[in-house]
């Protein structure tokens, strides 16, 4: 039987090892282009693709709810704050609200190409790619205009705001 200071020796050990470049080296991911896939612009995620999370993704019931990892503020939903009182979820979103959910989106984006974004593929029907949302398919098909929005957004081709004069 290892004594107990046997056992910490070698889970330090391994630990070293994991964290040494050896150890956790990864070509693929040493490899990849950290540039290659464009910053997301949060003036056409505004415009573009928060009214569509704030249609289709901010009922109580799904992502406007502070517990899930993709959350969405909306009027009449989860807010930051006032949002215990009927006027004040009436209240228009506030910076900090559409930042929070451009920070959310972002931060489920993963930093994927749009092809294989969970942004995009948890809403597609199973058969064009879709996969285990809980609120099923959200999109038709990956020609949803909504679709299309998205990934010009995550692909960082969105030509910017069509109603750039328009609050979204």
């Amino acid at each position: 039987m290892q004594s107990r200071t046997a056992k910490a020796i070698l889970v330090g050990a391994f630990v070293v090892a994991l964290a040494s470049p050896q150890g956790c080296a990864n070509p693929t991911f040493a490899e990849a282009d950290p540039t290659a896939l464009a910053p997301l612009d949060e003036p056409t995620f505004r415009c573009t693709v928060e009214p569509i999370f704030l249609k289709q993704c901010s009922y109580l019931g799904c992502h406007g709810r502070q517990d899930m990892p993709f959350r969405v503020y909306a009027v009449g939903a989860l807010r930051i704050m006032g949002g215990q009182t009927s006027a004040g979820r009436a209240q228009p979103l506030t910076d900090a609200e559409h930042h929070a959910n451009f920070l959310s989106a972002q931060g489920q984006s993963f930093h994927t190409p749009s092809t294989s974004n969970q942004l995009v593929l948890k809403c597609l029907p199973a058969e064009d790619g879709g996969y285990a949302h809980v609120g099923g398919a959200i999109w038709s098909g990956r020609d949803d205009p909504r679709v299309q929005d998205l990934l010009s957004w995550l692909d960082g081709t969105a030509s910017g705001c069509p109603d750039a004069g328009r609050a979204p």
